[in-house]
């Protein structure tokens, strides 16, 4: 936790000192982050504020690194989570949830678009919209720049595992990040 506190100095002082922040991630740095932010879970759209402003944090990290350290990093933090169980899973999902923070992604994308996929997310349709465009920033709405859940984790499909570095470069070559500065937190 004090890792994480230090972090979060070293991002606040640098946006408003504007120096630039350090351009790397690592494991631990992101393993120790991660901790404190709550699973994706099934029980109920309800995610706190402290969780999505630790995301945010974490968000700006990523945004600010290196593409090549970032995949390094997102690699190895699930390589160290595998326990091909429900844990798994929560694990994963924090990272989908932070992907979704970190880019700027289409909530009204025209449904015949295509896009690739890196886990089979169940959505049981919740990523449709009432006009038949499609949420991909799915699980995540964005209610006046603020996140807010519009659906509870229902589980994954398939045999392959969520791939966040694929999903991660894949965003990364079609949409650009999120803009951060005017969500307002507390950590700032």
């Amino acid at each position: 936790m004090l890792r994480y506190a230090a972090i979060v100095v070293v991002l606040w002082c640098s946006e408003c000192c504007g120096e630039p922040p350090p351009k790397f991630m690592d494991n631990t740095t992101l393993a120790g982050m991660l901790l404190t932010v709550d699973p994706w879970t099934s029980a109920s759209t309800n995610y706190s504020e402290t969780n999505w402003e630790h995301l945010v944090v974490i968000a700006r990290l990523i945004q600010k690194s290196d593409s090549e350290s970032v995949c390094r990093t997102l690699r190895k933090y699930q390589q160290d989570q595998v326990t091909h169980s429900m844990d798994e899973i929560l694990n994963d999902s924090k990272l989908y949830l932070l992907i979704r923070v970190v880019f700027d992604l289409p909530e009204h994308d025209p449904n015949e678009r295509k896009w690739s996929y890196f886990g089979g997310w169940l959505a049981a349709r919740t990523d449709y919209n009432s006009d038949g465009t499609r949420n991909r920033a799915w699980p995540i709405t964005w209610d006046k720049g603020n996140p807010r859940l519009i659906s509870g984790c229902l589980g994954i499909q398939g045999f392959e595992r969520y791939s966040a570095v694929d999903e991660f470069l894949y965003f990364r070559s079609k949409c650009l990040f999120r803009d951060l500065s005017s969500l307002h937190s507390k950590l700032r």
